[in-house]
């Protein structure tokens, strides 16, 4: 079901000025998390601003990380839908660690969360995937994730990853 946000934000990015200055990736994750948390009962706002940009900055500096160039710009968009809040990225990378990306949703889709998150910690990183970010949105908020993949005519992969988080979660976390 795709119902129309009850409130949304969408930002357009250049890449180089996020690289630049780090901190930015930070700032606009707590700015769009502050945007949506006014959607959200007073007593609630505080865990859900906080559960929110956590994941848009996970988000954000993969978008960042992986890009697969200084030029292309990045999109970050968040909405509430409803029941749930969608968080969303649009960039485009590498194939290589495009695949990487797929790779490992497909693995948090599949696996125990507590023995990957424990794994991981220990030292089990997979060099130039995603790190443990995206394990933590999944385990601790009970996020979805998608991610779609689609080529380019310079062998780069457009990445369009979503997150969907539901409400009631976000304000009992």
């Amino acid at each position: 079901m795709n119902a129309a946000p009850a409130s949304s934000i969408e930002l357009a990015l250049r890449p180089t000025e996020l690289v630049a200055h780090w901190k930015r990736c930070s700032l606009t994750a707590d700015w769009i998390s502050s945007y949506l948390a006014h959607d959200f009962e007073p007593k609630a706002r505080a865990t859900a601003k906080n559960a929110l940009s956590t994941v848009a900055n996970e988000l954000l500096e993969n978008a960042v990380k992986f890009r697969a160039d200084e030029q292309t710009g990045i999109k970050i968009a968040a909405g509430r839908h409803g029941g749930f809040v969608r968080i969303e990225t649009w960039n485009a990378a590498p194939d290589a660690r495009a695949r990487l990306l797929a790779s490992t949703l497909e693995e948090l889709a599949r696996g125990s969360l507590d023995s990957m998150f424990a794994q991981r910690v220990a030292g089990g990183r997979v060099p130039g995937a995603p790190g443990i970010g995206l394990l933590i949105i999944k385990r601790d908020y009970g996020a979805r994730l998608d991610a779609k993949l689609t080529p380019r005519s310079n062998g780069a992969l457009d990445v369009h990853v979503s997150v969907e988080l539901d409400v009631a979660r976000l304000e009992s976390v």
